[in-house]
C-alpha cells in the first residue's frame, strides 16, 4: 500500500544498512575512482548483465536530453544490454555533438575490452551540467572497475553513483515464497521534479519476465512512485531508471502471478522514492499531499504538485508556522473551473484544519501537533471520485 505509515518507513530508512543488500544472480557490479572531480571518491560504476537477461529503461521527459540518455534510448532499441556504465561528477549534458562523441568513446572502449558490442553498453552520467566528460580519466579507470566486479557489489555501487546526496540509498526484498529477490539502488537529492527526479535508479530481480511485461512493470512502478516526487520544480536532463530481470531464480512472472510480483516491486520503488525525499540534509519533514474527490486524476495531480511546490507552504513549514491558509492559496493557483471553495476540507496529520473552505474555529491542540516528522495533508475537493498523492519535503534550495 503506497505511502501508508510513512513514519515507519522514515524510521526504517534511518537504520537500514546497505551491507544487507541481496546479490542478484546474473548481475555483477564494480566500483572505482576515476578522479573525475580530482578526488579519490568512488565515481565510476560498471554493471555487468548476463547475456540472456531482459532490461527495461525509462528516461527523462525533458526535451533537452543529455548525451548518455540519447545513446541509452537508441541502444536499448537495437540490442540486449550487457553493460551499464555510470559516472558521477559530470552530467555530460548541454555538451552538444562532443558530448555524444565522448559518451560513445566510453561505450566503445568498454565494449572492446569485454568483447561485447558498443550498442550493448548503456552509459549514464550525473553531476555538473555543461562540462565535458574527462574521457581519458574514465577510460583509464574502467579496467579497475571491471576487476572489482562482484555479485555483492551493490553497496559500493550505491556509494559510487552519488553526487550531492547525503548518503547511499538502496533496499532489497525477498518475495514470492522466498523464491525471488529484488534489489535496487538510487541516487537523487536536489533538482527533484517528475518525470522522474534528478535520479538514476538501478533495480534488478532474479525472476524471469518477458520484455513486454518488464517494460510495463517499470513504467507503471515509476509512474506510481518516482513520478510522484517533487522538491524544486526542476526536471533533470539525465534521469534514467532501469529494471533488470535475469531469470536465474527459475520463477516465471506472467499474467497469472504478475499482480503479486508487481505489488512487491512497487513497494521497493516506494522505499527508494522515500529515501530520495528524505536525503537532503536540510529536510526535516516528509510532506505527503493527498488530494481526494477531485474531478479527474489530472486535476488531483495538478493541485497536489502545486501545494508540494509552493514556496509559501515550504517556508511556513520551515518556520514552524501554521500553513493551511497557504494550501488554500496554492489550490487557487490552479484556476479550476467551477471550484466551490465552500466544499473544500483539509486535514493535516488528521487534524481537521479547514472546514467547508474556512479555518476550523474549533481547532484544538498545540500547533506542534502539525509538525511531526511526516506531515500528511489531505485535501477533499468534493468534485468527483479521483485522487492522487505526491511526496515532497520543505527544502527551499539545493546545491549543484
Amino acid at each position: 500500500m503506497l505511502w501508508q505509515d510513512l513514519s515507519r518507513y522514515f524510521s526504517d530508512l534511518e537504520v537500514k544498512k546497505l551491507i544487507n543488500l541481496v546479490p542478484i544472480n546474473g548481475v555483477r557490479l564494480g566500483t572505482t575512482s576515476a578522479g573525475i572531480l580530482d578526488n579519490t571518491e568512488p565515481d565510476l560504476v560498471v554493471l555487468e548483465l548476463q547475456r540472456d537477461c531482459n532490461l527495461a529503461g525509462v528516461f527523462t521527459s525533458s526535451t533537452l536530453k543529455a548525451a548518455p540518455v540519447k545513446i541509452c534510448e537508441r541502444n536499448l532499441s537495437l540490442r540486449s544490454p550487457e553493460y551499464i556504465i555510470v559516472n558521477t561528477g559530470i552530467a555530460n549534458s548541454g555538451t552538444g555533438k562532443q558530448g555524444l562523441i565522448d559518451a560513445e568513446s566510453v561505450c566503445e572502449y568498454l565494449a572492446e575490452i569485454t568483447n561485447s558490442h558498443i550498442e550493448a553498453v548503456m552509459p549514464c552520467s550525473t553531476g555538473k551540467v555543461g562540462e565535458y566528460l574527462p574521457v581519458k580519466k574514465i577510460l583509464t579507470a574502467i579496467p579497475n572497475a571491471l576487476k572489482n566486479l562482484s555479485p555483492s557489489g551493490w553497496s559500493e555501487a550505491a556509494q559510487g553513483i552519488l553526487t550531492i546526496d547525503s548518503g547511499p540509498k538502496g533496499t532489497s526484498k525477498t518475495i514470492m515464497d522466498d523464491k525471488v529477490n529484488i534489489t535496487g539502488i538510487v541516487k537523487g537529492s536536489g533538482m527533484i521534479k517528475p518525470n522522474m527526479a534528478t535520479m538514476l535508479a538501478f533495480i534488478a530481480t532474479d525472476a524471469k519476465i518477458d520484455q513486454e511485461l518488464l517494460n510495463y512493470a517499470l513504467t507503471q512502478a515509476v509512474n506510481k512512485t518516482f513520478n510522484r516526487l517533487t522538491i524544486d520544480r526542476d526536471t533533470s536532463t539525465n534521469d534514467s531508471a532501469f529494471l533488470i530481470a535475469t531469470g536465474k531464480s527459475g520463477v516465471v512472472v506472467d499474467d497469472g502471478n504478475f499482480d503479486i510480483f508487481y505489488s512487491d516491486l512497487v513497494s521497493l520503488f516506494d522505499e527508494l522514492a522515500l529515501a530520495i525525499i528524505k536525503d537532503p540534509v536540510d529536510a526535516k519533514h516528509i510532506l505527503e499531499i493527498s488530494v481526494i474527490n477531485a474531478a479527474s486524476e489530472f486535476e488531483a495531480s495538478r493541485i497536489a504538485f502545486e501545494i508540494a511546490e509552493s514556496l509559501s507552504v515550504k517556508t511556513a513549514i520551515s518556520n514552524r508556522n501554521p500553513f493551511w491558509g497557504y494550501i488554500l492559496v496554492a489550490i487557487g493557483h490552479v484556476n479550476l473551473n467551477d471550484l466551490n471553495e465552500k466544499k473544500i476540507n483539509i486535514w493535516i496529520n488528521e487534524n481537521h484544519v479547514v472546514i467547508d473552505g474556512c479555518v476550523n474555529p474549533h481547532l484544538t491542540g498545540d500547533v506542534d501537533d502539525l509538525f511531526d516528522e511526516v506531515l500528511a495533508m489531505k485535501i477533499d475537493l468534493a468534485r468527483g471520485l479521483a485522487s492522487e498523492r505526491v511526496l515532497s519535503n520543505e527544502v527551499l534550495h539545493h546545491a549543484i
